[in-house]
């Protein structure tokens, strides 16, 4: 079946500080091309050929990025552009700048012609198995499945006895016992008609109502995965890009191979 996948990429990425005054975040580069390009490119290793991209903040910058390069651009609706690359359609959507992400979502109804799509955020990598996320969403019959996945710990622990005295330091580990969204996901189309117009976040609003209704499944993933919400997890991803250790590119590599 036609795979599509909506790709969140309006927000202005603040906890990025100064490297998001004047890009999006999805256009922060990794190995000199941007996160959003790593994502597309690794959904079009699983076969997705449509993608519709939610833009908000600084859209200027994506359609730029594309027309500057020769892809070939046309008008998809009185606000929305089409870029053709690598064979695919990339949907270049205005859901506004202040939109929540349930919002942006609801938005792009109109670019989904399958009975399910992909949803992901613009600024996340792994070496998910897409297929196997898929088959879990539809074996379930879930109106959403996601991809829940172990996250780093930020901070290092301190233990101390009774007497407040300090007995031993544990840096933090590399991934916690925690599970938590990892943000590549599986949607029926039908979900648009249970978004309301007061909801404005998807984690917030839609997700905890789908999931009291026991209309969401969860695909484990235990491989890589890495969010880009700072300038630290930017600098980690880019000494995987740059030496050549980057779990989704090698996953690339292997297929292809």
């Amino acid at each position: 079946m036609e795979m599509e996948v909506v790709i969140l990429a309006g927000g202005y990425g603040s906890r990025m500080g100064s490297a998001t005054e004047n890009l999006p975040k999805p256009m922060i580069t990794l190995g000199g091309k941007p996160i959003l390009l790593h994502i597309i490119d690794y959904y079009l290793l699983w076969g997705a050929n449509r993608f519709i991209i939610c833009c908000g903040y600084k859209m200027n910058c994506i359609q730029s990025f594309f027309a500057d390069r020769g892809y070939q651009i046309d008008c998809a609706s009185n606000l929305d552009v089409v870029v053709k690359y690598r064979g695919a359609d990339l949907i270049l959507a205005d859901t506004g700048l202040d939109s929540g992400t349930a919002q942006r979502v609801v938005r792009v109804k109109e670019h989904i012609s399958g009975e399910h799509f992909f949803l992901t955020y613009g600024d996340g990598l792994s070496d998910v198995d897409l297929d196997s996320l898929l088959n879990v969403h539809l074996d379930s019959d879930a109106m959403a499945t996601i991809t829940a996945v172990h996250p780093k710990e930020r901070f290092g622990v301190v233990r101390f006895d009774n007497d407040h005295r300090i007995v031993s330091f544990q840096e933090k580990a590399q991934r916690s016992d925690m599970w938590i969204n990892g943000g590549f996901m599986a949607l029926k189309s039908a979900f648009f008609e249970k978004v309301s117009a007061e909801d404005q976040s998807l984690e917030y609003d839609c997700f905890p109502r789908l999931a009291a209704e026991h209309a969401m499944a969860v695909y484990c993933h235990t491989g890589f995965w890495q969010c880009m919400d700072t300038i630290d997890e930017r600098n980690t991803l880019e000494a995987l890009v740059h030496g050549g250790q980057a779990p989704w590119i090698k996953k690339m590599g292997e297929e292809r191979g």
